[in-house]
């Protein structure tokens, strides 16, 4: 980003994702666990709804594999919008 941006990090201890599958993880309905080995629910929708909120506010969301297990998930927000030197109406 171009922009002055603020960036999060969370940390999840689960049991990650494959460095070949991480892209996949944001899309909708996309789960990893086999269905009979699931010990939480949901659709998972929740990392695609989150990518596209950070997205249409002009952010960037993206996932590393830890060492271990689990993933770092970041998120990168621009601080402020672009300068409007005149009134839209």
């Amino acid at each position: 980003m171009d922009r002055a941006c603020a960036q999060l990090e969370v940390r999840d201890h689960g049991p990650g994702v494959p460095q070949g599958q991480l892209d996949q993880i944001f899309e909708p309905f996309v789960q990893f666990d086999v269905a009979d080995q699931r010990r939480t629910g949901g659709a998972g929708l929740g990392l695609a709804i989150a990518r596209g909120i950070v997205e249409a506010h002009g952010g960037q969301m993206g996932a590393q594999p830890a060492i271990g297990g689990g993933c770092t998930f970041t998120v990168s927000l621009p601080t402020a919008g672009p300068r409007i030197d005149r009134a839209w109406w």
